[in-house]
Order: structure tokens, then sequence, then C-alpha cells
């Protein structure tokens, strides 16, 4: 099994799938870890997915120049948000300032990217989802973005670092990033496979709440136990 990094080390980011032209990567996900292994019949050897890869280049480490805490002074946002609202205030403040903004999204049983270019679309960012979420085709949609729009993405260490490894550098100027404290993520299986234990679907939820101040819930009336 050839893969695009060292096995076993695949942070998930997606991005090599997304540069890959010739559709010959395929993501094997397990419980304990990610590959992405290379079909080397479609592969034209090109290094992109491999160029691309955090994995397979020196991380840079920079000290922090600052350091702040803060929460948004907008009670509304502040009650819908896990943390304070932090990031839901710079969204907000991002898009009326003319810019589009970029984040995680649970639908239709998936942990996935959207952009978002109206204040109404924040919502669907809102709360903290502790699970290894699926960026896949964001990094293209972003990518063409940039070209005539100020982008905001908010994700992961690993998809920020993804994601200016694949944007050209003549685009860098537009584009905003904010990286969340990440300790790892854990498979989209092993959610599925406690919510199978106790009876429901991951695909059929409304909404799912990882943390609702001090509670773990399932939200919304879509939902049927299996």
């Amino acid at each position: 099994m050839q893969t695009v990094c060292r096995k076993d080390m695949c942070t998930g980011c997606m991005a090599c799938i997304d540069k890959c032209k010739f559709s010959a990567l395929r993501l094997h996900q397990g419980i304990r870890s990610y590959n992405v292994v290379i079909d080397e019949e479609k592969c034209k050897k090109c290094g992109a997915c491999r160029s691309v890869c955090q994995d397979n280049s020196e991380a840079k480490l920079k000290s922090p120049v600052n350091w702040y805490e803060g929460w948004s002074k907008d009670s509304v946002i502040r009650k819908s948000s896990s943390s304070g609202g932090f990031a839901a205030a710079i969204m907000k403040a991002f898009i009326e300032s003319g810019g589009i903004v970029s984040s995680c999204v649970f639908q239709d049983g998936e942990f996935n990217f959207k952009l978002g270019r109206k204040s109404e679309d924040i919502a669907q960012f809102q709360g903290s989802k502790y699970v290894k979420s699926n960026p896949k085709g964001i990094y293209k949609e972003i990518a063409a973005a940039v070209k005539t729009e100020k982008v905001l993405f908010i994700g992961l260490p690993c998809q920020v670092a993804a994601l200016k490894k694949y944007l050209p550098e003549k685009h860098e100027d537009n584009l905003y990033t904010i990286d969340l404290i990440c300790h790892g993520t854990p498979s989209l299986l092993l959610l599925q496979r406690y919510l199978k234990e106790h009876g429901y679907r991951l695909d059929a939820l409304a909404d799912i709440r990882f943390r609702k101040k001090d509670d773990f819930k399932l939200l919304g009336e879509s939902w049927q136990p299996i």
C-alpha cells in the first residue's frame, strides 16, 4: 500500500485529494488512524499530492506575539456558541466588512466545510465539533474565491496549514486564517459507533452539539432510533 505521507500519520486534511487531477487518491479511515492511499494505475507521479501534504515538510514553529482572551458582547451569539462566541463575532465582522467566511458545518450526517457570504450563514458554523471533519472540496472553492475576494478560514491547525500549502502565494493577501487549539480529533467512525450503541444514526440527526454549555445533546425532531 503506497500512501501520500508516512503510514498512519495522516491528519485527514484532504488537501492532497483536492490537489490530485487524476482521481488517484482514496482515503482509508479507521478508528485509530487515517491514510490516503495512492492508486498506482491512475497515478501520473506528478508529486502534487506529496507537495501539499504538511506531514512531508518540516513544521515552522513561531513564538506567540501576544496572548489575549475574550468573548462576544452580543448575548445572542454568546448563548448560542460553545465558548463565548469569539469566532462567530469575528465571522460576523468579517462578512460585514465585505469578506466571506468558511468553517465546519454539520449537514446530512457529515462534518463538511462551506462558504458563508451572509450574516445569517454564521449560525451553521457555531458550536464545537469534537470529531474529524472533512474539508474535501473546500480548498478548490477557496482557491477560486481568493482571486477576487477576501476569505476568512477557521479550522484545525492541520487544515489551515494544508490550505496555505494548497494556495498559490500570489493570492495569500486575500486569505485570513484562524486555527483552533487541537489535541487530536477522533475518527467519525468512533462517533457513529457511540451513537449506534445508544440507538441512533448520525445521518438521521437534525443537529448535534458536543458541548452546549455543560451537556452533550442531540437536537431536533428528525432523528429516529435505529
